[in-house]
């Protein structure tokens, strides 16, 4: 029993889960940094017999994105915890996977998330190159760029815990949390030696290869190492290039850990993290015509190659100093290097109408110091700065983009000419970020606890632009065979094309400070009522339009937000979590599309919106080994007096804005290893453009997922299928300009995954 308690208060995973069904062990203490050590483990888990079942309880759960460590009862944050043994347990590949359990979350395997109706690129669900993201997502304490995002850095192969933290977390997050947070937490090196190897293989060419495991190499250091191959041969066609398999996707990832603990510096706890992740990927949205929307559902036109290569490194070290048994020192070095390399059809039709690439390059340095204090008295709280570099390039080119002359040139005899025009855009956004922040539980009485929370943000930026258009070539009817005429003088001479001079560049330099207030008042010891009122921001900027040559200011933008609601665990069996939110969001940055060929986004601040909703979360265990879940949201997000290029959104509804969603499932272990999990999700219709256009939606989701097999002590294997209603979804739907390289009108449609039946082994020594 010492062991068990001693492994658990250096902070390795719970033993319980490494232990082979119907055998019990010492429940695990939360870790919390205040006890380190060096201990001698043995091989495998100890595994200590039982003469009677315990009674049957929900797990305590801990939330570690808060960075106060408290228990998921005392959080007034509307944070959803889901636990590796969940992941597991429902097959969740990635957070997109688990995000679908998860009330007022909407979340796409193309990178794109939203919170309580609002898309981590804004509440347009698009964004100028120089505008920041307001959701923020951490890996093992590092915050991915929208890059990483869009990659396979969200794995949650072999991860420990995924907190969903809805709502502002600018007190304990900062830069790019004004509408929440993702805190993904790695597993941790094991005391003792474990190997997980896991192969899947499922319909429409879906299958995994993973592979997990390591140990202590010494009484003070282990090691743990993770390797993942997802592959998935897509569900469409390209009808132009006769490729059956258009959307094929592969993802990797490779995670090394290591985990010391010195004998020569007794509480100190160090461990590093690195990991590479590569994404193969495929086409999230197809170009389709008006005319043909029914006949070419999930048929791409495209007569150019798609080609997407994302690749990230990311590198954290974290380190915990016990100095006393209140006091604690914590910091968190992260790093972070990514790429894409882009490749399409510019109009995504069977006509030659030009081709693009986009080189994508990020890397950002971040240091984050903190003091914790835990029951200095009557406070428990921690005290911190956080300081990050970070630097972003988009290299945009575009070939061969097929114009009627008469687009540019209105004069008779204009539309028997065909221009060909090439142009190049170097984009480069860099900055600083430097913050103090600090949050404290004050226990004013027994039952009644105060919360002070209050950030300094300072953010300086610069955007830098080089953009050229370096042929106009003109054919009369067509013919290209011969010479081309050049007539981009003429053109920019008459205005009718744009050009710049040299390097545009635009700074900018932005300070907040953000306060955070809270109550929480224990009706009794199951019982737990809050409130709280906290300040947001997304610092400003300035960015360069490249296809006008001018610069666009815009100023930074503000949220109150006020919020209430309960815990309670009335019983031991069942956990309820409700909050109810409202916020006025000031000077709202929307970014819209300036220029009818699309090149040019501009960032402007609306008036004024609003939001108002809630979430309820139930948990229930009424029998060993079975675990329901039920999880519901409401989300009303509306502009005010937001008018645009003479469009009025005022009344509109915000983009991946869905009123209602909600989840309901559960699973069962029995102690002779047989298992099922089912979980059925349904999300309403939402807008895909702030216009709310009746036919620019996404549909209705109705998702039901199941898993049905047996684990034993060594060996496990399961039947699985995800959508098994094969629900043909759409989930977003554009309309697209009639502009530049656009000659029918039409949309760009993207869409869910369809039906995916399987089969899941897996080995455990």
């Amino acid at each position: 029993m010492c062991f068990a308690v001693v492994a658990a208060l250096t902070g390795f995973p719970a033993l319980a889960e490494e232990l082979p069904p119907g055998e019990a062990a010492v429940s695990e203490a939360p870790d919390d940094g205040a006890t380190l050590g060096i201990i001698r483990v043995p091989d495998k888990p100890i595994v200590l017999p039982t003469r009677e079942p315990a009674p049957v309880r929900l797990d305590s759960v801990m939330v570690k994105g808060e960075k106060l460590n408290r228990a998921l009862a005392d959080t007034a944050s509307s944070v959803s915890v889901t636990t590796g043994k969940q992941i597991e347990n429902y097959g969740d590949q990635n957070l997109y996977d688990l995000a679908r359990r998860v009330a007022n979350v909407l979340a796409d395997d193309d990178g794109s998330i939203s919170l309580r109706g609002v898309n981590s690129l804004g509440a347009q669900g698009y964004g100028s190159p120089s505008s920041a993201p307001v959701i923020s997502i951490y890996v093992d304490g590092i915050a991915l760029d929208p890059t990483a995002v869009g990659g396979n850095a969200v794995d949650v192969f072999d991860v420990e815990q995924v907190e969903i933290l809805r709502g502002p977390q600018s007190t304990s997050q900062g830069r790019n949390a004004l509408a929440g947070a993702v805190v993904s937490t790695t597993r941790d090196p094991t005391p003792y030696w474990d190997l997980l190897g896991r192969m899947r293989i499922a319909t429409e060419g879906s299958r995994q290869y993973a592979l997990a495991g390591g140990g202590p190499l010494s009484d003070a250091f282990g090691f743990r190492l993770a390797a993942n191959r997802v592959e998935d041969d897509g569900d469409l066609v390209n009808i132009t290039r006769n490729d059956g398999h258009w959307d094929r996707s592969v993802n990797e990832l490779a995670r090394l850990k290591l985990a010391l603990t010195p004998a020569s510096i007794a509480g100190l706890k160090s461990v590093v993290a690195i990991s590479r992740t590569r994404t193969d990927a495929a086409p999230d949205t197809l170009f389709i015509a008006d005319s043909a929307r029914d006949s070419t559902r999930r048929k791409a036109t495209d007569n150019e190659p798609y080609r997407y290569i994302n690749e990230s490194t990311l590198v954290s070290w974290r380190n915990e100093y016990v100095l006393t048994p209140v006091f604690s020192l914590s910091g968190t070095t992260g790093f972070i290097d990514t790429t894409g390399d882009l490749a399409q059809d510019f109009d995504q039709t069977a006509r030659d109408g030009g081709s693009t690439t986009l080189d994508l390059k990020g890397r950002n340095l971040s240091q984050e110091l903190r003091l914790n204090a835990k029951a200095w008295g009557r406070v428990t709280g921690s005290v911190g700065v956080y300081a990050t570099s970070f630097e972003d390039r988009r290299d945009y080119v575009l070939r061969d983009l097929q114009v009627p002359l008469s687009a540019v040139l209105p004069v008779p005899g204009a539309g028997q000419v065909v221009a060909r025009i090439d142009t190049t855009s170097l984009a480069s956004n860099k900055g600083d970020n430097l913050a103090l922040f600090g949050e404290v539980d004050i226990q004013l009485s027994e039952p009644l606890t105060l919360t002070l929370g209050l950030r300094y943000d300072r953010e300086q930026r610069e955007t830098s632009v080089l953009y050229s258009i370096d042929r106009a070539d003109a054919y009369l009817f067509g013919n290209e065979t011969v010479p081309g005429i050049n007539v981009l003088p003429v053109l920019v001479a008459a205005d009718l094309l744009p050009t710049t001079d040299g390097t545009q560049r635009a700074t900018g330099k932005y300070s907040a400070l953000l306060p955070k207030i809270g109550l929480r008042y224990r009706l009794a010891p199951e019982w737990t009522l809050f409130a709280t009122y906290s300040e947001a921001y997304r610092a400003g900027g300035a960015e360069v339009l490249r296809g006008q040559g001018t610069i666009n200011e815009f100023k930074p933008e503000y949220t109150r937000n006020y919020e209430v609601g309960f815990r309670a665990t009335p019983w031991q069996k069942v956990g309820i979590n409700l909050n109810v939110y409202h916020v006025d969001w000031r000077d709202q940055q929307v970014a819209t599309i300036d220029s009818d060929d699309g090149f040019d986004y501009s960032t402007k601040n609306a008036a004024n919106s609003v939001l108002d909703g809630a979430e309820l979360e139930t948990r229930w265990q009424p029998l060993r080994g079975l675990e329901l879940y039920l999880s519901s949201g409401y989300a009303h997000t509306r502009f005010k007096d937001f008018v645009d290029n003479g469009q009025d959104f005022s009344g509109n509804q915000f983009v991946d804005a869905p009123r209602f969603s909600g989840s309901v499932g559960g699973s069962y272990r029995h102690r002779t290893g047989a298992f099922v999990s089912l979980s059925y999700s349904s999300t309403a219709a939402y807008y895909s453009s702030p216009a709310n256009a009746a036919d620019e939606r996404g549909d209705i989701r109705r998702l039901l997922d199941a898993r049905l097999g047996y684990q034993g002590q060594r060996l496990a294997a399961y039947l699985y299928g995800r959508n098994l209603l094969d629900d043909d979804t759409v989930k977003s739907s554009v309309r697209t300009t009639t502009g530049l390289g656009i000659t029918e009108e039409g949309r760009f449609v993207s869409y869910g995954t369809l039906r995916r039946l399987g089969v899941q082994l897996e080995a455990r020594f």
